[in-house]
């Protein structure tokens, strides 16, 4: 079970395109994202609701995604503004309508608020580094619960063994910390491995965080 409440990174923004629908399962649920010809982008559940058909299949038609199957154009908030077969000067049902996300682009990710209300808070980001930072991505698919890999990334004892030729080289077995401190819903952790000379682990007042 995810968080509620919070922002997550869905898509990194090269994977969505100008003029092309990007579908993308997040959250156990099939969207689809798209840019605007402002390039903002915007995110609706995958599935049409009037017949089933896979949105991710349609194209993008003055800034709103069309149907596949007849040719229904959704808006940015999930909402039919055409159904062709009644005519451009239909009224159309309200109840014809998929679910919105609220999606945001920044630093170079696509961030979705995971949540049935609108966002309560701005995007957490690490302190200290701002656009001038220069990084790049990469993805895989682990075949675990998002638990496993947070886990994974805050255990420094498997270092020098898992890693021990590269992050973890350097024998460095004894584990000084971690030091853990919550501000607000941000976690900081330090922690220090080093040799093991037959010292004792270093009490936290002894550990510089830096």
């Amino acid at each position: 079970m995810m968080l509620k409440n919070k922002w997550y990174i869905v898509l990194s923004s090269e994977e969505v395109k100008r003029n092309r629908i990007t579908r993308a399962r997040r959250f156990g649920i099939d969207i689809v994202f798209w840019r605007d010809s402002k390039n903002e982008v915007h995110a609706i559940d995958a599935k049409c609701p009037h017949r089933g058909a896979n949105l991710g299949l349609g194209e993008i038609v003055n800034d709103c995604v069309q149907c596949p199957y007849h040719g229904f154009l959704y808006d940015g908030n999930g909402i039919a503004v055409l159904i062709p077969s009644l005519g451009k000067s239909a009224k159309i049902n309200p109840n014809y309508m998929v679910r919105s996300s609220k999606v945001k682009e920044f630093m170079n990710f696509i961030f979705m608020w995971y949540d049935d209300k609108n966002p309560e808070e701005d995007i957490k980001w690490h302190e200290g580094i701002d656009s001038s930072y220069s990084f790049s991505t990469i993805k895989e698919t682990w075949e675990v619960n998002y638990t496993r890999p947070i886990e994974n990334q805050l255990d420094v004892s498997h270092l020098p063994f898992v890693h021990r030729t590269t992050i973890g080289r350097g024998n460095r077995t004894l584990v000084n910390g971690p030091i853990v401190e919550l501000e607000g819903d941000v976690l900081n952790v330090w922690v220090c491995n080093e040799v093991d000379m037959g010292q004792i682990p270093k009490k936290q007042n002894e550990i510089e965080k830096d």
